[in-house]
């Protein structure tokens, strides 16, 4: 279930950080400044950018004197309905549009691999979609190895090269394999790359293009993935990638493996992309569309 996923993956979150929140909401006692200090060091140790917490408290001080909200329970209703606003600004249907190819990015170790084959068992249990896996990444030496053990273990067809092949050479021959087999999903691992190196993003344009030409694109989607274990420096990463290929979705990764749990709202307020799936542990089913309510109602331990 999703909410089980969220709360066991976010539970670090819960009790270091936004515990303390929920004692101030638990108490009996007027909501003085003592709380709003409090609110604002949680905010901000979740990983939740400083402008941001200014933005989120200003909005909800202002609710609150206009509902005439004194109790802790109602301030913490308005404080999840905010939160929710927030993080669904930008929010897209999954369903409303099935891509045809799904293009990974994000530097090493975010788990694009592990990423694509939680894709494709996602689409596949979801949609009935019949993926097949584009291994691009060919200049890590495991990766091959790495997304065609999941191909196996999920019985899914998958294209891939020797290593050192030209990536694009590998997403041209899954497009065209994709067409022959009667596949209609492509998911492409990319290599990990540091986003500061130029050549290196050149190529994922040039993939794109190749993408464009050999497909419908508008049937093509960007999702960019991100560690969040470390918090705010994946947001120079997004910001990098966004200027190189449109990022139409985040992809949030090892979220059980973090005490924090605010990156989700800095992403979105400062990118202005949102939060398609998280991953909530190592297993493939552990791997979820992304709701806001569900994510706030662990934090807020409603």
């Amino acid at each position: 279930m999703i909410f089980s996923s969220l709360e066991k993956a976010l539970k670090k979150a819960k009790t270091n950080i936004f515990s303390r929140l929920n004692q101030f909401f638990t108490s009996k006692d007027a909501i003085d400044i003592s709380f709003w200090d409090t609110l604002e060091e949680c905010l901000i140790e979740s990983d939740v950018s400083y402008q941001l917490v200014q933005d989120l408290l200003i909005e909800l001080k202002t609710s609150s004197k206009e509902n005439n909200i004194n109790s802790y329970d109602s301030l913490k209703n308005e404080l999840k309905r905010i939160l929710i606003e927030e993080l669904d600004k930008y929010k897209k249907d999954l369903s409303s549009n099935i891509p045809q190819i799904i293009m990974l990015l994000g530097i090493n170790g975010v788990g694009k691999t592990t990423a694509a084959a939680k894709l494709a068992h996602y689409y596949h249990n979801r949609y009935g979609s019949n993926p097949l896996l584009c291994a691009a990444d060919t200049f890590r030496a495991a990766a091959n190895d790495q997304l065609s053990i999941w191909a196996e273990r999920l019985n899914i067809d998958i294209v891939k090269h020797q290593e050192g092949a030209d990536p694009s050479a590998v997403l041209y021959d899954s497009i065209k394999a994709a067409s022959a087999r009667k596949k209609d999903l492509v998911i492409v691992d990319t290599a990990g790359r540091l986003h500061t190196k130029k050549n290196l993003m050149a190529e994922l344009e040039k993939m794109m293009r190749i993408a464009k030409r050999e497909s419908n694109p508008e049937t093509i989607e960007v999702l960019l993935v991100l560690d969040a274990t470390v918090g705010q420096n994946g947001l120079s990463q997004a910001k990098a990638f966004s200027q190189h290929l449109p990022v139409n979705g985040i992809i949030i990764t090892k979220l059980d493996g973090t005490a924090k749990g605010g990156i989700a709202l800095s992403i979105v307020r400062e990118l202005r992309i949102p939060i398609s799936f998280v991953s909530t542990g190592e297993s493939v089913d552990d791997f979820l569309p992304f709701s806001s309510s569900e994510y706030c109602n662990v934090l807020l331990d409603i």
